[in-house]
Order: structure tokens, then sequence, then C-alpha cells
């Protein structure tokens, strides 16, 4: 086990990395690069109340921290236990509106899980196989070649995914998503962000966008499903061929617009509009609901 204590003689802290080798010793602020041996299938956690992250996956079954730590550390928590790898910096609990955040480059193995814990943090993960959990109350986040589950939630901050696979889930409270991916199952949900999916053939979609408009490409699977919901926002479905779906839109003050199939929307009475259809052999669902909202089908 490995602390970085900082000593609160000074402004920005001393750190103190404990080893078998002669102490070294690291100011608050200043740079850190450390490494340790870990095994390849384990989880990294990491947390981290500010700054940036930047987390890459490689060849070696190890994990090194690079960067500069954040000015008001109290201490870096670099421990391994087992199959677990806990990365912490920790600060005060009081006046942390001053000074610069962590500036950290994190490498750990390409088969390793990972757990990211901030609170004004900006995420960029890239190459990291293993499951994924990324929480956040204000950061963008950005993460790509992604093969396992993975999940993104944050408060105040864009979320953008590029070059995956695997269950996806992305939940927002003020922030756009932007997907483009080849996942088979994905969840958005957003209260105030516009959402734009790209996906590749998928089997389940579930988006739900308040404040937001939803805009998804893609090829829906045989058996698969599509069940999306927006409030105050558009939805605009354009599916690559062939469609084999049955179709439900619903839309409360807001027109439906369909270009799959020959069947035309009814109005139900002067707010709704219902589209009830059916592509190809209907093998797969569609429902679409929007108030407030137009829906757009292509």
């Amino acid at each position: 086990m490995s602390y970085f204590p900082f000593s609160k003689s000074c402004i920005s802290g001393l750190v103190w990395v404990l080893f078998s080798t002669p102490v070294q010793m690291v100011w608050a602020g200043e740079d850190i690069d450390e490494s340790k041996v870990v095994d390849p299938t384990g989880t990294v956690t990491i947390r981290n109340a500010r700054g940036d992250l930047e987390i890459q996956g490689w060849e070696r079954s190890e994990v090194r921290i690079e960067g500069e730590v954040d000015d008001l550390a109290k201490a870096v928590r670099f421990e391994v236990e087992g199959k677990i790898t806990v990365i912490d910096v920790k600060l005060p609990t009081k006046n942390v509106n001053w000074g610069d955040g962590s500036d950290l480059n994190i490498r750990v193995p390409h088969t390793s899980g990972l757990q990211i814990d901030g609170v004004s943090v900006d995420v960029e993960v890239e190459d990291v196989a293993g499951a994924i959990v990324i929480r956040t109350v204000s950061g963008d986040v950005e993460v790509s070649e992604i093969a396992d589950h993975t999940q993104i939630k944050t408060v105040s901050g864009d979320v953008r995914v590029n070059d995956g696979t695997g269950r996806l889930s992305v939940v927002t409270t003020s922030g756009d998503v932007d997907l483009e991916v080849d996942s088979s199952d994905v969840f958005v949900d957003t209260m105030a962000g516009d959402v734009d999916l790209e996906l590749g053939s998928f089997e389940k979609l579930t988006a739900e966008s308040v404040k937001g408009s939803l805009k998804l490409t893609g090829q829906l699977e045989r058996a698969g499903s599509i069940h999306a919901k927006t409030v105050s926002a558009d939805i605009e479905l354009e599916l690559i061929a062939p469609v084999n779906a049955q179709i439900q839109a619903m839309a409360v003050n807001g027109d439906i617009s369909n270009d799959l199939t020959d069947d035309r929307p009814k109005r139900v009475h002067a707010a709704q509009t219902v589209l009830e259809t059916i592509s190809g052999d209907g093998s797969a669902r569609i429902t679409l609901n929007s108030i407030n909202g137009a829906i757009e089908i292509e």
C-alpha cells in the first residue's frame, strides 16, 4: 500500500511516497510518476474530485500514474489489493474553491475494468475493454474503443462515446449525448440535452429526453425494440433497410411524418396524432411518444 501524504505546514503540501527504495518526495501541485504491477483482469477505481483525467488502456499488467496533482490534495492513495487497484486523490472537506485540480494521465491494462468518481472533472477513456462505470457531477465525458458494459452518469456535462460495442447506458441531467457505436443494447436518459445516436446493427434502444431533441440512425435487428420518448422536443428516426417492425407513434401537440410505409398518421383529437403501421414482417417493435414535439420516421 502506498500513500502520498501532504504536510499541513506547507500551502501546497508534501507528498511522501512509500517504497522499499528510498523515500521520494513530491509537492502537491507538482508532478507525479508512479506505477504498480496489477492483475490485468482486475478493476481500477479512481476518485478525483476536480481537474482532468485521461485513462488509456495498454498491454502491460501495470497501472501507471503521470501528471500534476491537485493544488489542495492532502494525500494520494495508490494501493493494490488483490484484483482491486485504488487511486484516490484526497481533498480537504472545506475551502476547495481555489487552486488547480489534478491533471492526470493514467495507464491501465487493456482488459481491466474501470470505475471513476469525480465532482468537477473532465474524463477521457480510451481502449479499456472491461466494464466501465463513470460518475461525475460536472464535467464532460469522452469514451472510445469500449467492449463491455459501460455506464456513464453526469449531472452537468456532455457525453460522447465512439468506437464501442457491448451494453451502453448514459444518464445526464443537463448535457448533450453523442454516440457513434455498434452497441447492441443502448439506454439514454437526459433531462435537458440533445441526443444524437449513430448506431450500427442494434437489438435494443431505450431513449428519453426532456427539452432535448432525439435523433437516431441505425439498423434494428429482427425481434429488436426501440422505445423513445421526448417532452418539448422532436424525434427523428432514420432506419437502415431492411426494416421489419410494428410501429406505434403518438404525438401530442405535434405532427408525425412517415416515409417508411404507405400508412398515414391519424389525428384522433385536436391535440393528438397517432400512427400504427407495419414494415416488413413486423418482427421488431418500435414505440415513439412525443409531447410538444414532432416525430419523423424515415
